[in-house]
């Protein structure tokens, strides 16, 4: 599924008819596990880099959010900066604290030449975050982290209200560019061999873990497979379907 400035998805924050048991409210919120498949397309998040600071490429940075909440946003991160006119990528994890309020940060450095896909799982638990992309693992501590419960959660961006209308600001919208092949969220841990079957065979996943007890946890799976122009199949039992952002909902 190719995401871009187009393309972005929201949790459902009405749930209008009740079916979604697990809602977008624990997102981020206790233990938990994020596993992805993204492939970042370097190329398009590089131009338009270097068009928003073509005076000085030095002097601003790029965020592209898979998957994160709203506000002093949280989440996972495709990150771009110059460093002597050098792009340097990242892989961030980022949140902020009630004590200082001050953004913490989980760093991976990307090589943009070579990984093209990324296969990324994000723990946390023991009041660390735990990150392991394509087997290059790191862990941080965290504090309390500021409450994110009732914070829009996104898909492909951290914000696109207002995108449209003056004072949109695109910095703080964080559009990823790129692919999306997977997305497993649940309030819950996973052994390595349960990641591994979701990364390789999705078809099998289902049949053994989203359909069994141990789906009991899942807020959103997919694999992107099945979608109409409005939403996203959420293949697990909580019917917890992403949906299009569309501008046009927040117009008179």
């Amino acid at each position: 599924m190719r995401i871009d400035k187009n393309n972005v998805f929201l949790f459902d924050a009405f749930n209008k008819y009740g079916i979604i048991k697990r809602t977008y409210r624990e997102l981020f919120e206790g233990n938990f596990t994020i596993a992805t498949t993204v492939s970042p397309d370097y190329d398009s998040i590089l131009k338009e880099y270097e068009e928003d600071f073509k005076q000085d490429v030095n002097s601003g940075y790029k965020n592209c959010c898979i998957v994160g909440a709203t506000g002093q946003h949280t989440g996972a991160f495709i990150s771009l900066h110059y460093i002597l006119s050098k792009p340097i990528f990242t892989f961030t994890y980022r949140w902020f604290e009630e004590n200082d309020g001050e953004e913490k940060k989980l760093v991976v450095p990307l090589n943009h030449n070579l990984d093209l896909i990324l296969n990324i799982v994000i723990y946390k638990f023991d009041s660390n975050f735990h990150v392991d992309i394509n087997g290059t693992k790191t862990s941080l501590p965290h504090g309390n982290i500021i409450n994110y419960q009732d914070a829009y959660k996104w898909v492909g961006c951290a914000n696109n209200l207002g995108v449209g209308t003056e004072g949109y600001d695109k910095q703080y919208a964080s559009i990823f560019e790129g692919d999306i092949t997977k997305l497993h969220i649940q309030n819950s841990l996973m052994s390595k061999a349960e990641i591994k079957q979701l990364f390789n065979d999705y078809k099998s996943f289902k049949a053994n873990y989203l359909y069994q007890d141990n789906g009991n946890s899942v807020l959103f799976s997919s694999d992107f497979s099945e979608f109409t122009p409005y939403k996203i199949k959420d293949f697990s039992v909580n019917n917890n379907n992403i949906i299009k952002y569309d501008p046009m909902w927040f117009t008179d």
